[in-house]
């Protein structure tokens, strides 16, 4: 298999196939980091505007269809030619109306490779814990495109990736988060924490976070995240944003609420080994102090 890559950045409208969970690529727009979009009803279909400068720090496309969309980022190819191919490589599920949703990257692309899907199929799953066949930061390789080569060996199994054309081994990773804020949101109801987290995660990742979240055993009313902090931003000030998320994400039950928070920071990174200290709300280091 041949996956070609170029650093042609694009937003995009998804359809999922309910069958298969394949993603299909419909409208799409390209875009920068820095700029923003509408995705707009156009007749019976959908159409993206032109994307312009904005002041936040990412690639943002507002929903403005009146309705719950799929809204999808990925690389095009061939930009103007008959070949012109866009590949999805991230979904954000049921946008609602009037909501943006933004990406930022740099281009690391790290390699998985597995029998179970096929090409476009929607993984939802958590995989990032598994450990990569390949990793490299594509904005250092010249030339117009990447081509990359997954082969497997039929004999051994072996799955290999390489350079076409060369034998450069894998590129470092990108550096890792360095701090991490942590903290359990609680919902008046269980129907309401799907949406709840959806806007609030919206909001926060505009302002340049990453998001994970985790449910809570025993719970159906408590989600726990884990927001990557931006560079020069504390615990503090994540912990007001996040108030500053939920204030503005209201439901006629009231808003949903920190329960409980606390932070971690990288103190060190070597191959399969990483060392985290906790952060005290009552500690300086929250304060970035």
């Amino acid at each position: 298999m041949t996956w070609k890559w170029t650093d042609a950045a694009v937003a995009c409208r998804i359809d999922v196939d309910s069958n298969n969970d394949l993603c299909a690529c419909r409208e799409y727009q390209p875009i920068e980091i820095r700029q923003t979009c509408n995705l707009e009803p156009q007749g019976s279909s959908y159409q993206l505007s032109e994307a312009i400068s904005y002041t936040g720090p990412n690639a943002r496309v507002v929903n403005l269809t009146g309705r719950l969309v799929d809204i999808g980022a990925g690389f095009a190819t061939d930009l103007g030619k008959d070949e012109e191919y866009v590949r999805p490589v991230m979904v954000y599920r049921r946008v609602a109306n009037s909501l943006g949703v933004s990406v930022n990257y740099t281009p690391v692309l790290k390699v998985w490779a597995t029998a179970e899907y096929d090409e476009r199929q929607l993984i939802t799953g958590n995989i990032s814990s598994l450990p990569e066949l390949w990793s490299g930061d594509l904005s250092t390789i010249t030339g117009p495109d990447v081509p990359l080569i997954v082969s497997r060996d039929k004999s051994t199994g072996k799955i290999t990736v390489t350079l076409q054309g060369s034998a450069t081994p894998p590129l470092p990773d990108a550096p890792r988060p360095q701090t991490v804020f942590k903290a359990d949101l609680a919902f008046a109801a269980p129907e309401l924490v799907a949406d709840g987290v959806r806007a609030i995660g919206n909001l926060l990742i505009n302002k340049g976070y990453s998001l994970k979240t985790f449910s809570k055993a025993g719970s159906n009313t408590e989600i726990h995240i884990d927001l990557t902090l931006p560079q020069n931003v504390n615990c503090n000030e994540a912990e007001l944003h996040v108030l500053a998320a939920l204030q503005a994400s209201p439901t006629v039950h009231g808003k949903a609420f920190i329960k409980d928070r606390s932070g971690v920071t990288l103190l060190n990174s070597s191959p399969g080994l990483e060392s985290w200290a906790e952060i005290n709300p009552a500690s300086p280091q929250w304060y970035g102090i």
